[in-house]
């Protein structure tokens, strides 16, 4: 097993400052064995030159299906306007979509790394208040395989599909997860568990503990699907008590907000319900126990590189490497 920690790429949020050079120092001092991050389109940036990428988690599109089906009309009615679209996309035309990834499989080549991570999902912005969805899981993982099929072909890094809590890889049906990963042809892949998104599956966990056996009952589900469970992001969330309530409130500040007020809107309320914080359960151990992983990701949110430090360490102490 390889333990490894989330740090900040040139194209997420976290952006990345001067305070995360000498990343293996970083390393070294949680005894990790190397990093997961995220860049893009973009190569390497210098501070990752010499730091030991071991996956790389690529870039994830949550609005992405009618572009791909090339409904340009409700693609713009969901993202607001055709600017909007245009720079999400680069453009209007849906190989755009196979060009950012083929670059992105390039890039994971080149910098060497084991593993790259992969989301399977699709939401609309109003759904995200809703839940009311317009595209099942089985039409999200249909156009995902066409998407992957058509990048990943040859020798390269693993290919690991995490699972989301939008229609997709939602872990709810066993034969839409194994139809997912036996209709990929890119021979190297599995799955990527996400620990924070199976709890946000279960609306009315609000315990860590709760959260911990929720996930233990699902894993017991799966059946021989944890075989093919390859890398862990470690994290958790207790989302019950935030959404036993009606979002209509935020759904009208939504609408009636400008574009930068949407996304604001949008980014608190996932992050209410997602929160990536440390899983404080003594029965993490028992979860780590019932899969045959190969990666162990800290994938905790933070706001500085010494709040990550901290995170980790608390972390650390609910199991052992």
């Amino acid at each position: 097993m390889k333990l490894l920690s989330i740090i900040p790429g040139n194209n997420i949020m976290n952006s990345f400052d001067n305070s995360w050079k000498n990343i293996n120092n970083f390393i070294a001092e949680h005894d990790l064995d190397g990093i997961e991050t995220m860049i893009g389109t973009f190569h390497s940036p210098s501070y990752l030159k010499d730091a030991n990428v071991i996956g790389l988690h690529l870039m994830y599109f949550p609005t992405w299906l009618d572009f791909w089906n090339e409904d340009i009309d409700e693609c713009i009615h969901s993202f607001g306007s055709p600017e909007r679209v245009a720079q999400t996309f680069g453009g209007f035309n849906k190989k755009l979509l196979i060009d950012h990834y083929r670059k992105e499989f390039e890039n994971a080549k080149k910098l060497g790394v084991e593993y790259m991570v992969f989301h399977i999902a699709h939401v609309k912005p109003r759904d995200i208040f809703s839940f009311e969805h317009t595209y099942t899981s089985r039409d999200v993982i249909d156009a995902a395989i066409e998407l992957i099929n058509e990048v990943f072909t040859g020798d390269g890094p693993a290919l690991l599909m995490e699972n989301l809590f939008w229609p997709g890889l939602d872990l709810r049906s066993n034969d839409d997860t194994r139809y997912l990963l036996d209709s990929i042809n890119y021979s190297n892949k599995g799955l990527l568990l996400d620990l924070s998104h199976l709890i946000c599956t279960g609306s009315g966990i609000t315990t860590f503990d709760e959260g911990a056996d929720f996930i233990l009952s699902r894993l017991d589900d799966l059946g021989t699907l944890k075989d093919d469970i390859r890398g862990i992001h470690l994290n958790a969330s207790t989302p019950g008590r935030y959404l036993n309530q009606s979002f209509d409130h935020l759904l009208s500040q939504w609408e009636e907000g400008d574009n930068l007020e949407k996304y604001r809107i949008e980014g608190e309320h996932i992050k209410n319900i997602d929160t990536h914080c440390v899983f404080e359960s003594n029965k993490l151990k028992d979860i780590l126990n019932k899969i045959p992983y190969e990666y162990l990701t800290l994938e905790l949110s933070y706001t500085s590189r010494e709040d990550l430090s901290e995170k980790i360490t608390l972390q650390k102490k609910f199991f052992s490497k």
